[in-house]
């Protein structure tokens, strides 16, 4: 019946939940899933209301963990804090 799942996700409990009712979902009927990664710039917002203006970095990680894309951009920058 469902072939084809668009799934988007954003870090919510909601979308987590949503993304496991689709896994579900493809592995009993046969489809085929495609992740929808919503980023939202609320860090950014926050930061310009304050009257700084933050260098902005988008990275994507298919695999690995979150943390060792930090430590690699903090070495990476330098940065003196994180």
């Amino acid at each position: 019946m469902y072939s084809r799942i668009l799934v988007p996700v954003d870090g919510s409990e909601a979308s987590s939940g949503a993304l496991n009712e689709a896994v579900q979902l493809a592995k009993e009927q046969g489809g085929v899933l495609r992740l929808l990664h919503i980023v939202k710039a609320n860090a950014e917002t926050t930061v310009r209301e304050q009257g700084l203006a933050p260098e902005c970095l988008l990275i994507e990680s298919v695999a690995g963990s979150s943390a060792a894309v930090i430590l690699d951009q903090a070495r990476q920058w330098p940065a003196d804090l994180m």
